[in-house]
């Protein structure tokens, strides 16, 4: 795959995937899960997957235990097969498998939403950036912060105004934030600025 075919494709979310599956980390394949598996929900309707949903994505920074879980998988909602764990990743050690499955399914659902997953997650891996020290300010920080922990995207722009301010003149960070569209807890430049991977 070429950086023009990553930025212009419109369909084939599993194509962008393998590209970037052996190179992401675990949470940020786990959240690509957890917003993709979001945007399935409307297929189901049992309130448990929310809350599964909330499990794993708290899994992927490290604050959800292995008996919250094994106590969530008890409690599987009749006439659900236990095989639609592939689409939760609940407890599992395999998310690549996982966001491969989601991939699979939101493309075959929503295709433009599985690209536009993939590309805020993942941002554009043909050109990796790295945070200056010096845009690190408490302001950013606090901002991107504030962003994460209360899912509140709509402040991105306010936080590439910050960027800016700090001296920050990137291109790719500072349109992301304000391009319009859906943004997930593994934005690339929320946890660029968080120090996550």
């Amino acid at each position: 795959m070429t950086e023009e075919e990553w930025l212009a494709a419109t369909s084939g979310p599993l194509l962008l995937f393998e590209h970037i599956q052996w190179s992401a980390s675990r949470r940020k394949l786990r959240l690509y899960s957890v917003a993709g598996g979001r945007k399935l929900l409307h297929h189901f309707t049992p309130a448990f997957f929310g809350l599964a949903y909330d499990v794993v994505e708290r899994q992927a920074d490290g604050n959800a235990t292995e008996e919250e879980c094994a106590d969530l998988l008890t409690r599987w909602p009749e006439g659900f097969h236990p095989g639609w764990n592939d689409n939760i990743g609940l407890g599992t050690d395999d998310p690549k498998k996982v966001a491969w499955t989601t991939a699979h399914e939101l493309g075959e659902d929503t295709p433009s939403a599985a690209l536009e997953l993939l590309r805020d997650i993942f941002g554009n891996p043909f050109r990796p950036v790295v945070a200056d020290p010096a845009w690190l300010t408490p302001t950013v920080q606090a901002i991107a912060s504030a962003i994460y922990a209360d899912r509140a995207f709509d402040r991105l722009p306010i936080l590439a105004d910050a960027l800016e301010e700090a001296g920050c003149t990137d291109a790719d960070i500072l349109l992301h934030c304000r391009r319009p569209g859906e943004h997930v807890r593994g934005c690339w430049v929320v946890d660029l600025m968080l120090g996550k991977g």
